[in-house]
Protein backbone atom coordinates (compact mmCIF):
# COMPACT_ATOMS: atom_id res chain seq x y z
CA UNK A 1 0.00 0.00 0.00
CA UNK A 2 1.69 3.52 -0.91
CA UNK A 3 0.70 6.74 0.49
CA UNK A 4 1.04 10.20 -0.96
CA UNK A 5 -0.72 12.83 -3.09
CA UNK A 6 -2.31 11.41 -6.24
CA UNK A 7 -0.47 13.78 -8.80
CA UNK A 8 -2.82 14.74 -11.94
CA UNK A 9 -1.33 13.94 -15.47
CA UNK A 10 -1.33 16.67 -17.85
CA UNK A 11 -1.44 15.64 -21.43
CA UNK A 12 1.65 15.13 -23.73
CA UNK A 13 1.59 17.71 -25.98
CA UNK A 14 1.82 17.14 -29.39
CA UNK A 15 5.44 16.54 -30.78
CA UNK A 16 5.74 19.31 -33.58
CA UNK A 17 4.73 22.34 -31.00
CA UNK A 18 7.72 21.58 -28.44
CA UNK A 19 10.15 20.92 -31.87
CA UNK A 20 8.63 24.51 -32.87
CA UNK A 21 9.41 25.99 -29.57
CA UNK A 22 12.84 24.87 -29.10
CA UNK A 23 13.78 25.95 -32.49
CA UNK A 24 12.77 29.72 -32.79
CA UNK A 25 13.95 30.33 -29.07
CA UNK A 26 17.90 30.16 -29.90
CA UNK A 27 16.90 32.66 -32.78
CA UNK A 28 15.32 35.39 -30.76
CA UNK A 29 18.52 35.40 -28.55
CA UNK A 30 20.98 35.67 -30.93
CA UNK A 31 18.53 38.25 -33.04
CA UNK A 32 18.43 40.21 -29.65
CA UNK A 33 21.98 40.03 -28.79
CA UNK A 34 22.83 41.23 -32.84
CA UNK A 35 20.32 44.27 -32.65
CA UNK A 36 21.73 45.49 -29.05
CA UNK A 37 25.66 44.99 -30.47
CA UNK A 38 25.06 47.03 -33.16
CA UNK A 39 23.02 49.69 -31.62
CA UNK A 40 25.95 50.21 -29.21
CA UNK A 41 28.30 50.18 -31.85
CA UNK A 42 26.37 52.54 -34.05
CA UNK A 43 25.84 55.08 -30.69
CA UNK A 44 29.15 54.99 -30.32
CA UNK A 45 30.25 56.10 -34.26
CA UNK A 46 27.70 58.94 -33.74
CA UNK A 47 29.13 59.90 -30.59
CA UNK A 48 32.99 60.17 -32.07
CA UNK A 49 31.54 61.92 -35.30
CA UNK A 50 30.25 64.21 -32.42
CA UNK A 51 33.40 64.75 -31.02
CA UNK A 52 35.18 65.10 -34.10
CA UNK A 53 33.11 68.03 -35.01
CA UNK A 54 33.26 69.94 -32.12
CA UNK A 55 37.27 69.73 -32.28
CA UNK A 56 37.64 70.56 -36.00
CA UNK A 57 36.62 74.42 -35.43
CA UNK A 58 39.00 74.82 -32.90
CA UNK A 59 41.55 73.15 -35.05
CA UNK A 60 40.72 75.71 -37.75
CA UNK A 61 41.08 78.63 -35.19
CA UNK A 62 44.44 77.88 -34.87
CA UNK A 63 44.08 76.93 -31.34
CA UNK A 64 46.30 74.27 -29.08
CA UNK A 65 45.19 72.66 -26.11
CA UNK A 66 48.13 71.41 -24.03
CA UNK A 67 48.27 70.07 -20.81
CA UNK A 68 48.84 71.58 -17.53
CA UNK A 69 51.97 70.30 -16.71
CA UNK A 70 53.81 70.29 -19.84
CA UNK A 71 56.10 73.10 -18.23
CA UNK A 72 59.73 74.46 -19.95
CA UNK A 73 61.85 71.28 -20.48
CA UNK A 74 64.35 73.22 -18.09
CA UNK A 75 62.30 73.47 -15.31
CA UNK A 76 61.59 70.35 -12.39
CA UNK A 77 59.21 67.67 -13.61
CA UNK A 78 58.02 67.24 -10.38
CA UNK A 79 56.42 69.69 -7.80
CA UNK A 80 58.81 70.63 -4.67
CA UNK A 81 58.44 67.77 -1.66
CA UNK A 82 58.37 70.19 0.80
CA UNK A 83 55.11 70.67 2.58
CA UNK A 84 56.23 74.64 3.49
CA UNK A 85 56.34 75.15 -0.72
CA UNK A 86 54.02 74.35 -3.78
CA UNK A 87 53.96 74.17 -7.48
CA UNK A 88 53.00 77.79 -9.39
CA UNK A 89 51.11 76.96 -12.41
CA UNK A 90 50.45 80.15 -14.61
CA UNK A 91 48.08 79.51 -17.36
CA UNK A 92 49.29 81.96 -20.43
CA UNK A 93 47.58 82.94 -23.78
CA UNK A 94 49.59 84.41 -26.15
CA UNK A 95 49.08 85.12 -30.17
CA UNK A 96 50.92 83.02 -32.14
CA UNK A 97 49.87 84.55 -35.28
CA UNK A 98 53.59 84.81 -37.94
CA UNK A 99 53.01 88.75 -38.57
CA UNK A 100 54.76 92.02 -37.49
CA UNK A 101 52.25 94.99 -36.51
CA UNK A 102 50.21 96.17 -33.69
CA UNK A 103 46.59 94.05 -34.17
CA UNK A 104 44.73 91.57 -32.80
CA UNK A 105 46.09 87.85 -33.49
CA UNK A 106 44.04 85.62 -35.46
CA UNK A 107 46.18 82.57 -33.80
CA UNK A 108 47.14 81.78 -30.01
CA UNK A 109 48.32 79.11 -28.00
CA UNK A 110 47.62 78.60 -25.05
CA UNK A 111 50.46 76.80 -22.38
CA UNK A 112 51.37 76.92 -18.95
CA UNK A 113 55.30 78.20 -17.81
CA UNK A 114 57.44 79.68 -20.06
CA UNK A 115 59.75 78.80 -23.06
CA UNK A 116 63.08 80.55 -24.48
CA UNK A 117 63.41 80.86 -27.46
CA UNK A 118 66.89 81.72 -29.48
CA UNK A 119 66.73 85.45 -30.80
CA UNK A 120 67.53 84.11 -34.78
CA UNK A 121 65.10 81.72 -34.65
CA UNK A 122 62.68 83.77 -36.82
CA UNK A 123 59.74 82.24 -38.50
CA UNK A 124 60.99 79.55 -41.23
CA UNK A 125 58.84 80.95 -43.44
CA UNK A 126 60.41 84.58 -43.73
CA UNK A 127 62.80 85.93 -46.86
CA UNK A 128 66.35 85.85 -45.45
CA UNK A 129 67.24 88.74 -47.70
CA UNK A 130 65.39 92.21 -47.64
CA UNK A 131 63.51 92.93 -50.66
CA UNK A 132 64.83 94.52 -53.76
CA UNK A 133 62.14 96.67 -54.80
CA UNK A 134 62.56 100.50 -53.98
CA UNK A 135 59.12 100.68 -52.82
CA UNK A 136 59.74 97.84 -50.35
CA UNK A 137 62.02 97.53 -47.11
CA UNK A 138 63.10 95.61 -44.18
CA UNK A 139 61.83 95.95 -41.23
CA UNK A 140 64.37 95.77 -38.36
CA UNK A 141 63.28 95.91 -34.83
CA UNK A 142 65.47 95.47 -32.12
CA UNK A 143 64.09 93.72 -28.75
CA UNK A 144 64.77 93.04 -25.42
CA UNK A 145 63.00 90.76 -23.26
CA UNK A 146 63.65 88.98 -19.72
CA UNK A 147 64.85 85.91 -19.46
CA UNK A 148 65.23 85.12 -16.04
CA UNK A 149 63.73 80.82 -15.64
CA UNK A 150 61.28 82.08 -12.64
CA UNK A 151 57.91 82.71 -12.28
CA UNK A 152 56.74 86.34 -10.78
CA UNK A 153 56.17 89.70 -10.90
CA UNK A 154 60.13 91.12 -10.13
CA UNK A 155 62.73 92.91 -12.31
CA UNK A 156 64.51 89.98 -14.37
CA UNK A 157 67.90 89.13 -13.37
CA UNK A 158 68.80 87.86 -17.37
CA UNK A 159 67.71 89.57 -20.32
CA UNK A 160 68.11 89.00 -24.25
CA UNK A 161 68.54 91.25 -26.33
CA UNK A 162 67.90 90.74 -30.17
CA UNK A 163 66.43 92.08 -33.69
CA UNK A 164 63.62 90.73 -35.49
CA UNK A 165 63.40 91.45 -39.33
CA UNK A 166 60.66 90.87 -41.96
CA UNK A 167 60.44 92.41 -45.37
CA UNK A 168 57.42 95.06 -45.56
CA UNK A 169 55.76 96.50 -48.68
CA UNK A 170 54.83 100.12 -49.43
CA UNK A 171 52.62 101.14 -47.00
CA UNK A 172 50.59 103.03 -49.49
CA UNK A 173 50.92 101.18 -53.01
CA UNK A 174 48.68 103.84 -54.96
CA UNK A 175 50.05 106.84 -52.89
CA UNK A 176 48.75 108.34 -49.87
CA UNK A 177 46.13 107.20 -48.48
CA UNK A 178 43.87 109.99 -45.94
CA UNK A 179 42.58 107.76 -42.55
CA UNK A 180 39.68 109.00 -40.71
CA UNK A 181 40.12 108.64 -36.64
CA UNK A 182 38.04 108.13 -33.85
CA UNK A 183 38.45 111.07 -30.84
CA UNK A 184 36.74 109.73 -27.72
CA UNK A 185 38.01 111.26 -24.68
CA UNK A 186 37.28 107.81 -22.57
CA UNK A 187 39.78 105.86 -23.80
CA UNK A 188 43.32 107.30 -22.33
CA UNK A 189 46.88 105.41 -23.82
CA UNK A 190 49.26 106.98 -21.36
CA UNK A 191 48.72 109.26 -18.08
CA UNK A 192 51.74 111.09 -15.81
CA UNK A 193 53.98 108.86 -14.21
CA UNK A 194 53.33 105.83 -16.61
CA UNK A 195 55.01 104.48 -19.26
CA UNK A 196 53.39 105.81 -22.51
CA UNK A 197 56.99 107.53 -23.68
CA UNK A 198 58.62 104.20 -23.94
CA UNK A 199 58.45 101.29 -26.76
CA UNK A 200 56.70 98.57 -24.64
CA UNK A 201 54.42 95.61 -25.21
CA UNK A 202 52.08 96.69 -22.09
CA UNK A 203 51.88 100.17 -24.31
CA UNK A 204 49.35 98.60 -27.19
CA UNK A 205 47.65 95.68 -25.91
CA UNK A 206 45.22 97.80 -24.30
CA UNK A 207 45.02 99.78 -27.28
CA UNK A 208 43.83 96.69 -29.66
CA UNK A 209 40.52 96.57 -28.13
CA UNK A 210 39.84 100.56 -29.10
CA UNK A 211 40.86 100.28 -32.49
CA UNK A 212 38.16 97.42 -33.19
CA UNK A 213 35.72 100.25 -31.50
CA UNK A 214 36.82 102.31 -33.74
CA UNK A 215 36.41 99.97 -36.63
CA UNK A 216 32.94 99.38 -35.59
CA UNK A 217 32.41 103.15 -36.67
CA UNK A 218 33.81 103.66 -39.74
CA UNK A 219 36.98 104.97 -38.57
CA UNK A 220 40.47 103.42 -39.34
CA UNK A 221 42.33 104.85 -36.40
CA UNK A 222 42.43 106.07 -32.89
CA UNK A 223 42.58 109.36 -31.72
CA UNK A 224 44.24 109.53 -28.46
CA UNK A 225 43.40 112.40 -26.05
CA UNK A 226 44.45 113.63 -22.68
CA UNK A 227 42.90 115.64 -20.09
CA UNK A 228 39.69 117.80 -19.11
CA UNK A 229 40.68 119.86 -22.19
CA UNK A 230 41.29 116.78 -24.17
CA UNK A 231 44.62 117.34 -25.62
CA UNK A 232 45.85 115.52 -29.21
CA UNK A 233 48.71 113.41 -27.89
CA UNK A 234 49.09 110.47 -31.17
CA UNK A 235 47.24 108.80 -33.60
CA UNK A 236 47.07 105.10 -33.27
CA UNK A 237 50.85 104.47 -32.60
CA UNK A 238 52.10 107.01 -34.62
CA UNK A 239 53.09 110.74 -33.35
CA UNK A 240 50.41 113.58 -34.63
CA UNK A 241 51.55 116.44 -36.57
CA UNK A 242 49.01 119.73 -37.56
CA UNK A 243 49.77 121.85 -39.78
CA UNK A 244 48.00 125.37 -39.61
CA UNK A 245 48.15 129.11 -39.54
CA UNK A 246 47.88 130.06 -36.07
CA UNK A 247 46.26 133.07 -34.43
CA UNK A 248 49.20 135.27 -35.18
CA UNK A 249 48.43 134.55 -38.88
CA UNK A 250 51.67 132.76 -38.71
CA UNK A 251 52.31 129.18 -40.69
CA UNK A 252 53.48 126.94 -37.96
CA UNK A 253 53.95 123.30 -37.75
CA UNK A 254 53.02 122.07 -34.03
CA UNK A 255 53.16 118.37 -32.43
CA UNK A 256 52.68 117.29 -28.88
CA UNK A 257 55.74 117.92 -26.26
CA UNK A 258 57.70 115.26 -25.12
CA UNK A 259 56.29 115.62 -21.80
CA UNK A 260 56.47 111.67 -21.18
CA UNK A 261 52.76 111.00 -22.59
CA UNK A 262 54.03 110.20 -26.23
CA UNK A 263 56.52 108.09 -27.50
CA UNK A 264 59.57 110.09 -28.62
CA UNK A 265 59.18 108.90 -32.67
CA UNK A 266 62.63 108.97 -34.61
CA UNK A 267 60.15 109.50 -37.54
CA UNK A 268 58.84 112.61 -35.70
CA UNK A 269 62.35 113.93 -34.82
CA UNK A 270 63.30 113.28 -38.61
CA UNK A 271 60.36 115.57 -39.62
CA UNK A 272 61.12 118.13 -36.73
CA UNK A 273 64.53 118.13 -38.40
CA UNK A 274 63.70 118.92 -42.08
CA UNK A 275 61.45 121.85 -40.80
CA UNK A 276 63.91 123.74 -38.71
CA UNK A 277 66.13 123.26 -41.81
CA UNK A 278 64.14 123.86 -44.80
CA UNK A 279 63.18 127.98 -42.08
CA UNK A 280 60.15 128.10 -44.72
CA UNK A 281 57.40 128.07 -41.19
CA UNK A 282 56.97 127.91 -37.45
CA UNK A 283 58.24 124.98 -36.29
CA UNK A 284 56.58 123.97 -32.16
CA UNK A 285 56.30 121.47 -29.92
CA UNK A 286 53.85 122.29 -27.71
CA UNK A 287 50.51 121.03 -26.39
CA UNK A 288 46.76 121.98 -28.17
CA UNK A 289 43.36 120.46 -27.74
CA UNK A 290 40.45 119.29 -29.70
CA UNK A 291 39.20 122.94 -29.33
CA UNK A 292 41.81 123.74 -31.12
CA UNK A 293 41.21 121.79 -33.93
CA UNK A 294 37.87 122.73 -34.19
CA UNK A 295 38.43 126.08 -33.93
CA UNK A 296 40.70 125.90 -37.10
CA UNK A 297 38.53 124.48 -39.08
CA UNK A 298 36.08 126.58 -38.46
CA UNK A 299 37.99 129.82 -39.22
CA UNK A 300 39.76 127.92 -42.13
CA UNK A 301 43.30 128.57 -40.94
CA UNK A 302 43.65 124.52 -40.66
CA UNK A 303 45.99 122.91 -43.43
CA UNK A 304 46.86 119.52 -42.75
CA UNK A 305 46.66 117.24 -40.22
CA UNK A 306 48.64 113.71 -40.36
CA UNK A 307 50.49 111.06 -38.21
CA UNK A 308 53.87 110.22 -38.48
CA UNK A 309 55.87 106.45 -37.76
CA UNK A 310 58.14 104.02 -38.67
CA UNK A 311 56.02 101.66 -40.88
CA UNK A 312 54.09 104.46 -43.07
CA UNK A 313 56.44 107.44 -42.71
CA UNK A 314 53.31 109.99 -42.82
CA UNK A 315 49.58 109.11 -43.04
CA UNK A 316 46.98 112.02 -44.00
CA UNK A 317 43.84 112.28 -42.03
CA UNK A 318 40.74 113.53 -43.48
CA UNK A 319 37.98 113.17 -40.98
CA UNK A 320 37.93 113.20 -37.15
CA UNK A 321 34.91 111.40 -34.96
CA UNK A 322 34.48 113.50 -32.21
CA UNK A 323 32.07 113.76 -29.15
CA UNK A 324 29.04 112.44 -31.88
CA UNK A 325 29.88 114.84 -34.40
CA UNK A 326 32.33 114.46 -37.87
CA UNK A 327 35.38 116.92 -38.23
CA UNK A 328 36.23 117.31 -41.66
CA UNK A 329 40.29 117.88 -41.91
CA UNK A 330 41.27 119.64 -45.51
CA UNK A 331 43.55 116.98 -47.75
CA UNK A 332 46.09 118.82 -50.23
CA UNK A 333 46.75 117.47 -53.38
CA UNK A 334 49.56 114.88 -52.66
CA UNK A 335 52.03 116.84 -54.40
CA UNK A 336 51.24 120.32 -52.75
CA UNK A 337 50.63 118.89 -49.45
CA UNK A 338 53.60 119.33 -46.44
CA UNK A 339 53.03 115.59 -45.41
CA UNK A 340 54.28 114.34 -49.53
CA UNK A 341 56.61 116.71 -49.22
CA UNK A 342 58.05 115.06 -46.53
CA UNK A 343 57.71 111.50 -47.78
CA UNK A 344 59.53 112.34 -50.71
CA UNK A 345 62.30 113.74 -48.84
CA UNK A 346 62.57 110.85 -46.61
CA UNK A 347 62.42 108.36 -49.64
CA UNK A 348 65.15 110.29 -51.17
CA UNK A 349 67.62 109.83 -48.47
CA UNK A 350 66.76 106.57 -47.47
CA UNK A 351 67.26 105.06 -50.99
CA UNK A 352 70.88 107.64 -51.58
CA UNK A 353 69.33 109.70 -54.22
CA UNK A 354 70.54 112.58 -51.62
CA UNK A 355 74.01 112.28 -51.70
CA UNK A 356 76.06 112.41 -48.45
CA UNK A 357 73.50 113.01 -46.44
CA UNK A 358 74.53 112.18 -42.14
CA UNK A 359 71.40 110.19 -41.87
CA UNK A 360 72.12 107.68 -45.03
CA UNK A 361 75.10 105.02 -44.16
CA UNK A 362 75.97 103.50 -47.09
CA UNK A 363 76.90 99.91 -46.24
CA UNK A 364 80.02 99.09 -48.38
CA UNK A 365 81.60 102.04 -47.79
CA UNK A 366 81.16 101.06 -44.10
CA UNK A 367 82.56 97.95 -44.17
CA UNK A 368 85.23 99.71 -46.15
CA UNK A 369 86.38 101.56 -43.49
CA UNK A 370 87.05 98.18 -40.76
CA UNK A 371 90.21 96.41 -40.92
CA UNK A 372 90.04 93.38 -42.52
CA UNK A 373 91.26 91.61 -38.88
CA UNK A 374 88.39 92.92 -37.13
CA UNK A 375 86.06 92.03 -39.74
CA UNK A 376 86.89 88.48 -39.62
CA UNK A 377 86.64 88.57 -35.74
CA UNK A 378 83.19 89.58 -35.79
CA UNK A 379 82.32 87.20 -38.23
CA UNK A 380 83.66 84.89 -36.13
CA UNK A 381 81.25 85.53 -33.35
Amino acid sequence: MRFGMARKRTPKPEAGRWVFSFSISPFLLFFSFYLSTSTRLLLSFLAFLRRSAEALPREKEGFRRQRAHALHRSAHRRGPQSPASSLYVRPTFIGTEGTLGVARSKEALLYAGFRRQRAHALHRSAHRRGPQSPASSLYVRPTFIGTEGTLGVARSKEALLYVITGPVGPYFPTGLKPVSLLADPQHVRSWPGGAGAYKMGSNYAPTIHVQKEAEKQGCQQVLWLHGDDHQVTEVGTMNVMVFWINENGEKELVTAPLDGLILPGVTRNSLLALSREWGEFKVSERNFTMGDIEKAVEQKRLIEFFGCGTACVVCPVHNILYAGRNIKIPVPNEKASLSGRFLRTLNDITYGRVRGHPWAVDIDELIATVPVSERIAVKSR
